[in-house]
């Protein structure tokens, strides 16, 4: 059967009504732009405020055999942000769904509908003063939080995947399915215990195309007595191998029990420019090119090294002092650890404010202001500092709220390697990406993530100017290479942007045949987000 737009497009204004159908090419161009410069085409846009609401969007689609491509909130910068991994799949933006149902202080865990971003269940913590912390990534307050999870975006304390349980999905078929004991009771036990009774069904809508989550819990975390960020920097290159495995050492014995991000030093000064710019300009600087320039010397003058590190540090008082000395132990002679926490931070920018008369302390107050929110996302903070990076690469300016990089000309593609935790293997992977990225003109704006004892993620982006047609094509050659850089190595991606998703798909891999057939059973008319890791 051919897909039928138009019956289709007509039968859901009627059911969910007109306002929430998209079709009109004014109101589908926004849905189009995406940083990495790719297109789709999109013919229409469907915006549920209920799971019923979904459901009846579902059934339309396997009657009109319309295929759709679910999205939370469509913040995923770098790897395709809206767009489906096929043209002519309709857009589903599940951010009308943004209820948080419930959050259980006392088991630490939320239930909330995917359109909730990180900002929003930050901030219902906070006003109603409830002792759970977040695990956020860097991406901006806007960023969802199941969307990310079911991709398995990886936050600044935790893997996110392990963290949803009890899910409620609208699979292709049209039925509604909980998983877990969501389907025997929506209780307590639901979201503590995600496996329930029988086979766990969970793990199969994390990178799949099977449904459309419309629910899901996530678990939280105690605050605890206290916490605090170290951050520490080399300044020769040469040492990031003793520096990986002293951080390694720390992780195994798990003094380190948050994700500890190591950026190199494009990724590090690119991150801290324009929010040192932005302290600036309310310093009373006149903006422009002189301003930037002086960013970079006054980072320069900090002594921001080849790679800098911030981990996350929580227990009790007596914990953390120890912890530190554990630290300062580890990494003698290779760096040189400064921690911070909410106290520390205060009285330096009260005493730098104090003092700021001095040239040396209005660099420091200057260079802290970019420091303060990256370390918030250590202490489960959300912010759209690092968004204002991407502005800055473009040489554009940043609007001064509600931060939309694919609305800009800013233009990048991410690549996500895993790497074993052997520092030979990762200092050599380093180097033959950065060889890469530079024969096509790029500078190597990399970032090591220590996920656990034995893994690292790195986080590799190549940023250019979309309005440049050569940068472009540069950049997605470029990361078309890496790709392939990463099968020889055999340090595979965990995640992968819409136009390399089928890259890694074999038709005769029995594991790529099981997927395909699970299709028929969840989705047998293939109508949920074709292409979406699997081969149908």
């Amino acid at each position: 059967m051919q897909a039928d737009w138009a019956k289709a497009i007509s039968r859901w204004a009627e059911a969910i009504g007109a306002e929430k159908v998209l079709h009109e090419p004014v109101d589908l161009g926004v849905y189009g732009m995406n940083v990495t410069a790719s297109s789709r085409e999109i013919p229409a846009v469907l915006k549920p405020a209920s799971s019923a609401e979904v459901r009846e969007i579902v059934a339309i689609a396997n009657d009109c055999m319309t295929p759709i491509h679910p999205i939370s909130r469509g913040k995923n910068w770098g790897l395709g942000s809206r767009l489906p991994p096929q043209s002519g799949t309709a857009i589903v933006d599940l951010s009308g769904m943004n209820r948080i149902i419930d959050v259980n202080v006392e088991q630490a865990y939320a239930v909330i509908e995917p359109g909730v971003s990180q900002g929003e269940l930050y901030d219902y913590l906070v006003e109603n003063d409830l002792p759970l912390l977040l695990n956020v990534i860097g991406s901006g307050r806007d960023s969802s939080l199941i969307g990310n999870a079911l991709e398995r975006g990886i936050g600044y304390f935790a893997w996110r995947a392990s963290a949803l349980s009890g899910l409620e999905v609208v699979t292709g078929s049209g039925r509604i399915l909980r998983t877990g004991y969501g389907h025997i009771s929506d209780d307590v036990l639901t979201y503590i215990q995600p496996y329930g009774l029988g086979p766990s069904l969970d793990g199969l809508f994390s990178q799949s195309n099977y449904g459309i989550v419309t629910r899901a819990g996530i678990s939280l975390m105690h605050k605890p007595e206290a916490r605090m960020s170290v951050i520490a920097k080399i300044q020769d290159p040469a040492r990031l191998g003793d520096f990986i495995n002293a951080m390694a050492k720390l992780k195994r014995a798990g003094i380190i029990q948050t994700i500890a991000h190591i950026a190199n030093r494009y990724r590090t000064v690119d991150t801290m420019a324009p929010l040192v710019y932005e302290h600036l300009l309310a310093e009373g600087h006149a903006e422009g090119g002189e301003l930037r320039d002086r960013v970079y010397e006054l980072i320069d003058e900090e002594g921001f090294g080849a790679w800098s590190a911030v981990a996350g540090l929580m227990g009790t008082r007596r914990m953390l002092k120890a912890a530190q000395k554990e630290i300062r132990a580890a990494l003698k002679g290779i760096a040189r650890p400064m921690f911070l926490n909410d106290d520390r931070l205060a009285f330096a920018r009260k005493l730098l404010s104090a003092f700021r008369f001095l040239p040396g302390a209005r660099r420091k107050l200057a260079v802290l202001s970019a420091v303060a929110p990256l370390y918030g996302l250590s202490a489960g903070v959300p912010t759209d500092g690092p968004l204002k990076s991407l502005y800055w690469k473009a040489g554009e300016k940043w609007p001064a709220d509600d931060l939309e990089p694919d609305e800009s000309n800013a233009g990048f593609i991410y690549a996500v390697p895993f790497y074993p935790m052997d520092s030979r293997v990762i200092v050599e992977g380093v180097e033959k990406v950065r060889v890469l990225t530079e024969e096509f003109g790029f500078d190597l704006q990399m970032t090591l993530n220590m996920v656990t004892a034995k893994l690292m993620e790195g986080v590799i982006s190549v940023s250019f100017n979309r309005t440049d047609a050569a940068s472009c094509v540069a950049a997605r050659d470029c990361i078309g290479r890496m790709h392939k850089l990463f099968r020889e190595q055999n340090t595979l991606p965990y995640r992968l942007d819409v136009d390399h998703m089928q890259e890694y798909l074999d038709e005769n891999d029995p594991f790529w045949q099981t997927t395909r057939e699970l299709k028929k059973i969840f989705d047998p008319n293939g109508i949920i987000s074709p292409g979406h890791y699997n081969l149908v």
